[in-house]
């Protein structure tokens, strides 16, 4: 009698475990599908795009100027792709290839950290940029990180 009960007893946990398993399993599953990659893919320190002050190996770059960040937005030029995410900055001070006032649209990927290079709450920030523009579509974008 005994291990008759015995013997139920552990088929019955046994598919129970095999239902919480394939149940965990598949909300794993669903997640692996819909959740975002976070991992840091970088051991190297963050690269910035709003300088302090210019470095040396910057300061011969096609366009170096201070901005002031005015808001982000996206950039979809294929409805199949991610959309690009910019910064539209002013001109405040130009020191090469722009002028005072000239909005300019900043290209600011996100990095696989989360930050997008441009810190937090980049709207108001202010800082020097040192890179180069570049066509995507229609648009031109300025791209520079240190």
């Amino acid at each position: 009698m005994k291990k008759q009960m015995r013997a139920s007893l552990l088929n019955d946990l046994r598919g129970r475990r095999t239902i919480a398993c394939a149940a965990i399993g598949a909300v794993l599953g669903l997640l692996s599908f819909t959740s975002p990659v976070s991992a840091c893919r970088s051991h190297k320190p963050l690269r910035k795009i709003l300088l302090d002050v210019i470095p040396p190996a910057a300061e011969k770059s096609e366009v170096v100027a201070k901005v002031e960040i005015l808001g982000m937005s996206f950039v979809r030029d294929n409805p199949r792709m991610t959309p690009l995410t910019t910064a539209l900055a002013r001109v405040t001070e130009p020191v090469r290839g722009t002028e005072t006032g000239q909005i300019i649209e900043i290209f600011a990927q996100p990095s696989s950290c989360g930050d997008c290079y441009l810190g937090q709450h980049p709207v108001g920030s202010r800082g020097f940029i040192a890179g180069h523009f570049y066509r995507v579509g229609d648009k031109t974008l300025f791209e520079g990180r240190w």
